[in-house]
């Protein structure tokens, strides 16, 4: 057995400055804050604290691909309203295939278009203009939608599980009843007061050859092992050991 151990390390435990923080208890729950991450305190209504504060704030979520007309609207009310265009950005951002660019609309002189501009297969008092261009543009337009469609609903999927990721960096926890915490930390750190490590240095190989058993070993305790060539051991195990450092933070305080 070869030890080669710093028989005069000595640590000791040294304070550090003291601080002070506030933390809330959530009730009935084991969750808590900072004080600094959380407002309405201290009130007769809901408190929140930020949940995530090391990403909130960062990212906003984005427009849904489609949005429900509410009931109480002028008109379409219950329809879908469709935020993207068949070549909005989006679909790049989020690696979603396109639809085409879809078929152009007849110019008839006595109707109006899709955004209602004079010339279009629709009639200024909303009837479909029954032209052979325009019956053939309407067939040509549905099966361009049937693909359109298909694209939104692939985008979808993407930008609804972006929005959830926002939401949960964003999210707030909402609450009533808390315990508030005034507390006083007292930090201490480890610290080398005394050491003498122990050094073997071989400027060539180092061969060492033992027996097998649990005698065989080589323990470098907190000190150095120097070889300029191989390290070769031969039934002899090896045990590096290393005195870690610790840090303690005792907490005092009032509720």
């Amino acid at each position: 057995m070869i030890n080669n151990r710093n028989t005069h390390l000595a640590i000791a435990q040294v304070d550090e400055s003291k601080f002070g923080f506030q933390r809330l208890l959530v009730s009935r729950t084991n969750k808590m804050y900072p004080a600094s991450q959380c407002w309405g305190l201290g009130g007769w209504h809901e408190a929140y604290c930020i949940v995530h504060p090391e990403v909130y704030g960062q990212r906003q979520t984005i427009k849904p691909v489609r949005t429900l007309q509410p009931s109480f609207c002028l008109s379409g009310c219950g329809e879908d309203i469709i935020n993207y265009e068949w070549n909005d950005p989006i679909f790049a951002r989020f690696n979603v295939t396109p639809a085409g660019q879809p078929p152009a609309e007849p110019s008839v002189s006595y109707g109006i278009n899709r955004e209602g501009k004079p010339g279009g297969c629709t009639g200024y008092a909303g009837n479909p203009i029954t032209a052979p261009e325009c019956i053939n543009w309407r067939k040509q337009y549905k099966e361009w939608d049937v693909s359109y469609q298909a694209a939104l609903d692939a985008l979808s999927i993407p930008v609804d599980a972006y929005n959830a990721s926002v939401n949960e960096d964003n999210r707030l926890h909402k609450f009533e009843d808390y315990t508030w915490y005034n507390l006083i930390g007292s930090p201490s750190r480890s610290k080398v007061t005394d050491t003498a490590p122990s050094l073997i240095r071989v400027g060539g190989n180092l061969n060492i050859t033992g027996n097998g058993t649990s005698d065989s070993k080589l323990t470098n305790q907190d000190s150095q092992i120097v070889v300029g060539g191989d390290v070769n051991l031969a039934d002899t195990a090896l045990s590096n050991q290393e005195t870690k450092g610790t840090y303690r933070v005792q907490y005092k305080g009032t509720a």
